[in-house]
């Protein structure tokens, strides 16, 4: 395959596709992977599948309500494991986003479509750099996260004798069990996203021609977090909003040179 960008796909167009994968540039370098795909295209006659689904629904349902309490106990964990949350690398955000690649339904021969959001005129320039740049992120996630699975597992059992206490819950362990499932979806995310950047058959690369100027964040390391709105809108996809916005702000935070 050529990694020539086919010019003219329009908004319509990719709309109509409810299976692509977004590129974002964020910063010099970074690029923010945000992979989008309806109920559909989920293989629900596998059990494990089914049990992907039962747990996010279960989790989002728990976090809501414990998010919604105004016990002064509930406001604290809340706070304390948002906090958390927002200093883990940002790239988990994006692998998470990717199926596991069995659980996908795909045709024989099917393509991958990644939709690369630019601001330059001349959307061949950098291509191949940018495929580089996110085939050296799959790589480095699938080490980190395979690692970091690793040390939740063996740090979970530690946690035990706070379960035996009647009062305090097992924050620390409910955390850890879920880090543990975090870093399994992202490990597998990262996986599934490499595995399809190694084939150029796999995959081909498209821009949507009439995007929006000034919507895109900056990429010479000056990246703002304003914009973020009208490129979710644009876009159509409601969920990328919070990611997106922790990736930019991480960006903004990262030493110069780094």
């Amino acid at each position: 395959m050529s990694l020539i960008w086919k010019r003219y796909v329009s908004r319509a167009e990719y709309l109509r596709d409810g299976h692509k994968i977004i590129v974002i540039p964020i910063s010099k370098g970074h690029q923010f992977i945000y992979y989008h795909h309806q109920q559909e295209h989920l293989d629900t006659s596998k059990l494990i599948v089914k049990a992907d689904q039962w747990v996010i629904s279960k989790s989002v349902g728990l976090w809501r309500r414990l998010a919604d309490s105004n016990r002064s106990i509930n406001v604290k964990i809340v706070n304390w494991v948002e906090k958390l949350l927002n200093q883990l690398p940002w790239q988990e955000e994006s692998f998470k986003s990717v199926p596991v690649e069995e659980h996908i339904i795909k045709e024989p021969g099917y393509q991958y479509v990644l939709y690369m959001l630019d601001k330059d005129k001349d959307v061949n320039v950098g291509v191949k750099d940018r495929v580089n740049e996110i085939k050296k992120m799959c790589e480095d996630g699938v080490n980190y996260h395979r690692r970091h699975a690793i040390y939740c597992a063996v740090g979970l059992p530690l946690t035990l004798p706070m379960a035996l206490l009647p009062v305090v819950p097992n924050v620390p362990g409910f955390y850890l069990l879920y880090r543990i499932y975090a870093n399994y979806k992202a490990y597998h995310g990262a996986l599934h996203l490499m595995n399809i950047l190694k084939d150029e058959k796999r995959y081909r690369i498209e821009r949507i021609d009439d995007a929006p100027k000034g919507i895109i964040p900056a990429t010479d390391g000056e990246s703002e977090t304003n914009g973020i709105d009208q490129l979710v809108e644009f876009l159509e996809i409601p969920s990328l909003k919070h990611p997106l916005q922790k990736a930019i702000t991480q960006e903004l935070d990262r030493p110069k040179g780094e």
